[in-house]
């Protein structure tokens, strides 16, 4: 008898499914007419009259500005239904000094120097920033930061100057994946002030990650990635901090920084220095590189 009632029951259920299907209850049954990822922007031919759900349309183009299910609707009456899942992104976090935190303000046309800064595709490359600089200017206040594309939708032009777009373009195309570019640099710091607990550059660096980690929480990224470039030692080569102190140093921000930061870190690249002052700091990069599995040269 009790089988009995169980079989009714299954029978019941998977008759239910069916009709479920049927109806296109079910995401699996439903049709789209487009598949996007959070923060793709897609072409449209056509007026679009009206929008519901997580996008907005602008210069004839979708754009993925949430999560979940949405429908686009034509002047001729149709409507285009659109599913945006999740998008897969790296982190790449700068830090160092001033070959890491030169940063440019407002908008740079496309044609700016491509052989300096390639400019990155519309929906490929973010860094959390400032509407027009990166975060710092010797200040810990990062409340009015966000994660933006670099490329500005409505003028085409690139919103910072640093090295972040070219680089995220670079690493964008080599592996298809979403960049966000982070940074953390600050000029002319010694090694000194990127460790704990009192180091100011070691302050601003959590209070940046802490922001940048509470705005990740509401969007659509996922980070599958970290990884760390590291400019940094002209300051240190000129205040003479040594070659033991500063690898003792390094080690140091190496180890504090992944439960700091929020992030495990894949990799940590070293910029070496670009005047021929800093031979030693180039060596100990080298010795870093050497002896630390995670440690390369860039």
């Amino acid at each position: 008898m009790r089988g009995d009632l169980i079989a009714a029951c299954m029978a019941v259920a998977v008759i239910a499914f069916l009709f479920a299907v049927m109806l296109g209850f079910l995401d699996g049954s439903e049709r789209y007419d487009l598949e996007m990822n959070y923060e793709d922007w897609t072409p449209i031919e056509g007026e679009i009259l009206g929008t519901d759900g997580p996008i907005e349309v602008r210069n004839g183009m979708i754009h993925a500005v949430g999560v979940g299910k949405a429908t686009a609707t034509k002047a001729d009456g149709s409507t285009i239904k659109i599913r945006i899942s999740a998008a897969h992104a790296d982190l790449i976090l700068m830090d160092g000094q001033s070959n890491g935190a030169y940063y440019g303000f407002g908008d740079y046309p496309t044609a700016y120097d491509k052989t300096i800064t390639p400019v990155p595709e519309l929906g490929t490359c973010f860094y959390f920033g400032y509407t027009d600089r990166m975060p710092y200017h010797e200040s810990q206040n990062v409340s009015s930061c966000k994660i933006y594309d670099m490329v500005n939708a409505d003028t085409g032009k690139v919103r910072v100057a640093d090295k972040g777009p070219g680089f995220c373009k670079e690493y964008s195309e080599a592996t298809g994946k979403k960049a966000i570019w982070v940074s953390l640099a600050i000029p002319s710091k010694r090694i000194a002030a990127w460790n704990q607990p009192n180091g100011s550059a070691w302050v601003q660096n959590i209070a940046c990650m802490d922001k940048f980690n509470d705005l990740l929480q509401d969007t659509g990224f996922i980070i599958d990635r970290t990884i760390v470039l590291w400019a940094q030692g002209e300051s240190d080569y000129l205040h003479d901090t040594g070659y033991a102190h500063y690898l003792e140093s390094f080690r140091t921000l190496h180890d504090a920084a992944p439960s700091a930061w929020g992030h495990e870190i894949a990799g940590w690249y070293l910029l070496e220095g670009r005047t021929a002052k800093v031979g030693w700091v180039n060596d100990a990069f080298e010795e870093l590189a050497e002896t630390m599995p995670d440690v390369h040269l860039a």
